[in-house]
């Protein structure tokens, strides 16, 4: 993004204004978010330290589900002209998308109601920058809006060093974006071996696993595989005729195939932006975490039993004439038999 600047004046204690603009961005393959962010006042020595604030807002509406940052500004003297008197450091939105989902965690665990703002403090070297909210079950999955605010703190006990009075002022943002994406990678593998079994039948086993990360070189970062995937194939043939004497004519081709296919989860589809380790390890009990794992894992099994065209071929033995052919004769019969599991 670029430049924004919001400007207010009379803006009532504990009242806030914003800008917003409407997205669709999946954003948990980075780590943090920044944003430059500078304040000042209308007029000269207007604003005191933290007398406005600003918020970035990330959710899938505006008012129901969101995560906030919040960080209280320092304001540019007038006649500043430093780069780092205008953009100080204490004013960037720098916050590490852990602090985000943590609070979710904190706030799920504390069994506390999701539409009531969660709000816990966001401390940097021991000392509190800003606070986070939390309201509903936002993710970071599918940020459908973002949302860029001044606020007015309210004014919360006498004790309270605001002064509890509307203010004049406008902060100036720059350079939304996000930073350190995810640079795990992952791995595929395939293996295939097959075995011949004399004139009697052919056994197949096969089997691939890829991991988390991996992908072709083309894709996107985000287009990368978000699961964990293992399947082995078993197929095999058999002609059981062969332990029939060959006089007996009888062919009797078998198939039996068996395979399995698992697909774990990078994250917890119940709450998109959680790890579904972080998520197992949340539960209390291993019948929680086994009732989880049932539900989001992708499992398939697959189980077969073939005989195809099972007959009996005319023979004739030696010294023996040919028979003259019968339309009721057993050779111009097969059966075949299926059954298939899923």
């Amino acid at each position: 993004e670029q430049s924004l600047v919001l400007k207010v004046c009379d803006l009532k204690d504990g009242d806030s204004r914003a800008a917003y603009k409407t997205s669709d961005l999946d954003m948990r393959t980075y780590k943090r978010i920044k944003m430059f962010v500078h304040a000042e006042a209308e007029e000269e020595d207007g604003l005191n330290d933290c007398d406005l604030s600003c918020f970035l807002r990330l959710g899938t509406d505006f008012t129901a589900n969101y995560y906030e940052y919040e960080v209280f500004l320092t304001p540019t003297d007038w006649g500043d002209s430093r780069q780092d008197e205008i953009w100080p450091s204490q004013n960037e939105i720098d916050i590490a998308f852990d602090f985000l989902k943590q609070a979710k965690q904190d706030r799920n665990s504390s069994n506390a109601d999701v539409s009531t703002p969660y709000i816990t403090q966001y401390k940097k070297d021991g000392k509190v920058i800003g606070k986070i909210t939390v309201v509903g079950n936002p993710n970071l999955a599918q940020v459908k809006t973002i949302m860029i605010g001044v606020r007015n703190p309210k004014k919360k006990s006498m004790e309270d060093s605001d002064d509890g009075m509307s203010k004049c002022g406008q902060i100036w943002v720059n350079e939304l974006r996000l930073t350190e994406f995810e640079e795990q990678g992952g791995w595929a593998t395939n293996s295939r071996v097959t075995a011949r079994l004399a004139d009697f039948g052919n056994i197949t086993l096969s089997g691939n696993m890829s991991t988390i990360g991996f992908g072709s070189i083309e894709k996107k970062l985000n287009e990368r595989q978000q699961y964990n995937a293992y399947q082995y194939d078993f197929s095999s043939t058999f002609n059981l005729g062969k332990f029939f004497p060959e006089d007996y004519g009888l062919k009797v081709p078998m198939y039996i195939g068996r395979s399995q296919s698992i697909k774990n989860p990078q994250y917890n589809p119940l709450d998109p932006d959680i790890l579904l380790t972080t998520s197992l390890k949340a539960l209390d009990n291993a019948t929680q975490k086994d009732s989880l794992k049932h539900i989001v894992q992708d499992y398939v099994k697959r189980k077969s039993i073939n005989f195809t065209n099972v007959r009996k071929t005319k023979t004739n033995k030696k010294g023996q004439a040919a028979k003259k052919p019968k339309v009721y004769d057993v050779e111009n019969f097969s059966l075949s038999y299926s059954k298939n599991e899923t």
